[in-house]
């Protein structure tokens, strides 16, 4: 079993069922997760990232089962996660940027990274503060809403009625156009943070259809999607401190000269630095791509089990077959 994969989740799975075990699991996570990052626990940036993650993968569920959710709560729940997703990735971005800070303090430059960690504080502050407003209410009013979405849930139809139809229909279309994306597309920042939000999108998915991938073939699809995805972060982490510090560099004059000299000297050093992992992270992207094609990792996801017309239709047999449906990719490397 791939790890984050769903147990008890088959490709013969009724969609109801695997809707209700999943959205189960992943808001359980996500409301543990909530309650975690509230608190004080002295391991506030892991409980920062970890709660991040349960909102990507709870999101990425309601996206897979949509058809299950009535439209008006459908929609509310997304609002709720879209505002978990802001508040926490401020708070993360905030810490992420931190640490970096803390790591390289040193005496001889402790006037300008002094200014700069307090500045990165100043950001954080008001995140926590966000997340503690919308956290109001927790664990009631969480609950209530994990209630309301669990009893809703509704069987989406005969097109949609096991898992494999789920992922023929949904992931594999989605992988598709990822897969087209990263190969076509330029080493623009902004194109290359939009595939790593896709990436973790397909991967979140798959997780969760994962028994519809073969088995000998799920593990290597899973490792390169995830190392795919690690590049893309270091770099988008890289490109954000950029910006950030260019950002201050522009205006630290207008608002305290007196220091703006040390500060100037210490953030062109970080611009610099950040830029090589910008420049070191496009090469290792590269290499990555050129490994997934030779792995064919297009091939890997359209291979799905669906069942056979025949074991629906021939009952008086009593037969239950399936087969193994080779989807042809609707792009070519």
């Amino acid at each position: 079993m791939v790890a984050k994969s769903i147990s008890n989740l088959k490709w013969d799975t009724p969609t109801i069922d695997a809707a209700r075990r999943t959205l189960s699991l992943r808001l359980e996570n996500l409301r543990d997760a909530l309650g975690a990052a509230l608190q004080s626990s002295g391991k506030e940036m892991d409980s920062i990232h970890k709660l991040r993650t349960a909102c990507r993968r709870t999101d990425a569920a309601f996206q897979l089962f949509e058809e299950c959710v009535p439209k008006n709560i459908f929609k509310n729940s997304k609002q709720v996660l879209r505002e978990y997703r802001r508040t926490v990735g401020k708070a993360r971005d905030s810490d992420v940027w931190i640490s970096w800070l803390v790591k390289r303090f040193n005496k001889s430059q402790s006037q300008g990274l002094d200014f700069l960690i307090g500045y990165s504080f100043a950001q954080r502050i008001p995140a926590q503060l966000r997340l503690i407003q919308i956290g109001e209410g927790y664990p009631f009013d969480y609950e209530k809403w994990m209630n309301e979405v669990l009893s809703s849930l509704k069987s989406p139809g005969k097109e949609l009625r096991d898992l494999a139809s789920i992922s023929k229909s949904k992931v594999v279309p989605a992988f598709g156009d990822l897969w087209n994306q990263i190969l076509t597309g330029t080493q623009d920042l902004n194109e290359m943070h939009e595939s790593r939000i896709q990436l973790k999108k397909i991967r979140y998915s798959l997780e969760i259809v994962s028994d519809c991938i073969r088995e000998d073939q799920a593990e290597v699809l899973f490792d390169s999607l995830e190392n795919g995805q690690e590049i893309l972060g270091d770099m988008n982490d890289a490109h954000n401190a950029i910006q950030d510090l260019t950002n201050v560099a522009e205006h630290l004059r207008d608002f305290h000269s007196y220091h703006a000299d040390p500060c100037q000297q210490i953030i062109g050093q970080l611009i610099q630095e950040k830029r090589g992992i910008v420049a070191e992270s496009a090469s290792k992207f590269d290499q990555w791509k050129s490994e997934a094609i030779i792995a064919r990792l297009d091939q890997l996801v359209p291979s799905i089990y669906v069942q056979s017309e025949q074991a629906e239709t021939s009952a008086v047999n009593n037969i239950a077959t399936e087969y193994q449906v080779e989807i042809k990719a609707a792009f070519a490397v």
